[in-house]
């Protein structure tokens, strides 16, 4: 995984790390920096995310992460996909 002007990062209330990335999804890390899983778009699976391009991740007062993208618009991240 490389960085790029464009990724964006967030600390969800699990204590990990959510990764948005240009071209490679959304990852998530736990506190070490380690990758617990890589979301991608997936055309066949309606629970993936709905592009691979991250452009923005908010953290809501209720401890919501939303997932914006540069093509596909905005998705609450559910920790349960």
């Amino acid at each position: 995984m490389v960085a790029s002007a464009n990724d964006q990062w967030s600390n969800d209330s699990a204590n990990t790390f959510l990764f948005g990335t240009e071209n490679d999804g959304l990852f998530q890390l736990n506190a070490n920096g380690k990758v617990i899983k890589n979301y991608v778009n997936n055309k066949v699976d309606k629970n993936s995310i709905h592009s691979n391009s991250i452009w923005s991740l908010l953290l809501d007062k209720e401890g919501r992460v939303w997932v914006g993208s540069y093509s596909s618009g905005a998705a609450k991240y559910d920790k349960l996909y």
